[in-house]
């Protein structure tokens, strides 16, 4: 799984005017659910949320590729009939596993506490860690026509998180940037890789990384700050803004 910085059309729709009524306003009106989706993944629950909804949501205001769990959604619109069955038998026994969690457990409680917290957390941290790759506040985006695959790559972060993550983690959180340079690189030798590259890019200000000790707090400073995607030009909406907007006031 990856989330590169993106820049996403759909944003646009909810850059705030402050001159005039919220350009949300005007959005909510023939799409509601764009601004409800602008409003989880800009706030502290889409660290917990987004690895779900990656996996999950299926209609193209969710900007994810299409379900896991459809085979006849749009992630498989090409794909040939047997992963489609592979989606089907795959869907129906993860399902057939949560009805299992439910009976295994006395109640909804007990429930939440051994299922749904744990999946919880390993969720944040798969955000955690894909995001701070991908994300700070000096990450540049391009526009059309603009972009090419190393300059992308580019901007991903080698993010030191210390306490013995990073070896128990195979050093895909401090040796990020040479998957970039070499997306079909096996990772047992990402070590000396990251040597390599660099030694090519860092004379050149062109290397990244990052002392990300801190990582538990840091993303959600750094989310709050940047936002889900990288949008220099978009404004943030106000929480009070976004409140008026869903009718709640």
């Amino acid at each position: 799984m990856i989330f590169p910085p993106p820049s996403q059309p759909e944003f646009h729709f909810l850059v705030f005017d402050r001159e005039s009524r919220s350009t949300a306003d005007r959005c909510l009106a023939f799409h509601p659910r764009l601004h409800r989706r602008f409003l989880a993944l800009d706030h502290p629950w889409g660290a917990f949320l987004g690895f779900p909804g990656y996996l999950l949501l299926e209609p193209k205001w969710s900007s994810t590729d299409g379900s896991h769990f459809n085979p006849a959604g749009r992630l498989f619109d090409r794909a040939p009939k047997d992963e489609r069955l592979k989606c089907a038998v795959s869907t129906v026994a993860c399902a057939a596993f949560l009805l299992a969690t439910f009976a295994a457990c006395d109640g909804p409680a007990q429930w939440a506490t051994q299922y749904l917290a744990p999946y919880l957390c390993f969720s944040w941290w798969l955000f955690t860690v894909t995001y701070l790759q991908h994300h700070d506040h000096d990450t540049k985006t391009y526009k059309e026509g603009e972009w090419e695959y190393v300059l992308g790559g580019l901007e991903t972060i080698d993010r030191e998180f210390g306490y013995g993550v990073d070896e128990a983690t195979h050093h895909i959180t401090d040796c990020h940037v040479a998957h970039h340079m070499f997306s079909d690189m096996p990772h047992y030798n990402l070590e000396k890789a990251t040597a390599g590259v660099r030694g090519v890019l860092e004379p050149r200000g062109l290397y990244k990384k990052r002392d990300t000790r801190d990582f538990a707090t840091k993303i959600f400073g750094l989310h709050k700050d940047v936002g889900h995607c990288v949008e220099p030009d978009r404004p943030r909406a106000t929480k009070e803004e976004l409140v008026k907007a869903l009718g709640r006031e």
